[in-house]
């Protein structure tokens, strides 16, 4: 992010931010809030939108499109999702019941 700040780069970086990374829930893992709170420390926009709203998605990305397009550097979107099954990539990586 920070290269592509710098340079200008016309990225656009999406985060499918389903509350997990493999088995461990992402308030272990960060000290802000949001995946999007970090956009700011690289000069970069940065939004949230409900990653289950189709319609949102598609209009936070032209915004996000159009500002890369347009010469004014990347764009952040954070699209808020859930884990809607559990992750069985090792034994034991189970959601607990009460987190679904």
């Amino acid at each position: 992010m920070n290269l592509a700040s710098v340079q200008k780069l016309p990225v656009v970086w999406i985060c499918n931010n389903n509350q997990y990374a493999y088995s461990t829930p992402m308030s272990a893992q960060m000290a802000c809030a949001n995946v999007a709170d970090r956009g700011a420390a690289y000069n970069t926009p940065a939004e949230i939108v409900d990653g289950n709203d189709v319609l949102a998605v598609a209009e936070a990305t032209r915004r996000a499109l159009a500002h890369a397009r347009g010469g004014r550097g990347p764009y952040l979107i954070e699209c808020k999702t859930f884990r809607m099954t559990a992750f069985r990539a090792r034994r034991g990586a189970l959601r607990p019941a009460r987190a679904i």
